[in-house]
């Protein structure tokens, strides 16, 4: 295992993000929309004996599912955040690699080109 290679197509990982973003949105849309409709409808249960048993058992679902809901949107946005950003971090330190790779081969007298930067398709 320690003598395979290791790469990180970075990027086909930008090439994903706006997918995983539109995704998130999505979700947060979802759980707007419900609320938004659920709020124009008001509490159309009622305030008698049936309506208050309704609500009883109605409100701590609703509540669990738009925290559900909006919790995923939020969950996936961050998903995105974090993509991006060790798409950015592999990057650097492929960079920051190369660049060393070049210091070492100039400093040691010797002219072997460096290793390029890997493309990925």
């Amino acid at each position: 295992m320690a003598n395979e290679p290791f790469s990180v197509d970075t990027d086909g990982l930008h090439l994903q993000l706006p997918y995983v973003q539109q995704l998130a949105a999505r979700f947060k849309g979802i759980a707007s929309g419900l609320e938004g409709r659920l709020s124009d409808l008001g509490a159309c249960w009622g305030d008698d004996a049936t309506g208050e048993e309704f609500f009883k058992q109605y409100d701590s679902p609703h509540q669990e599912i738009h925290k559900g809901i909006g919790g995923i949107g939020q969950v996936v946005h961050s998903t995105a955040e974090g993509i991006h950003t060790m798409a950015v971090n592999f990057q650097r330190l492929e960079d920051t690699n190369i660049e060393t790779v070049r210091r070492i081969n100039t400093g040691a007298g010797e002219h072997r080109p460096a290793p390029e930067r890997p493309m990925h398709g």
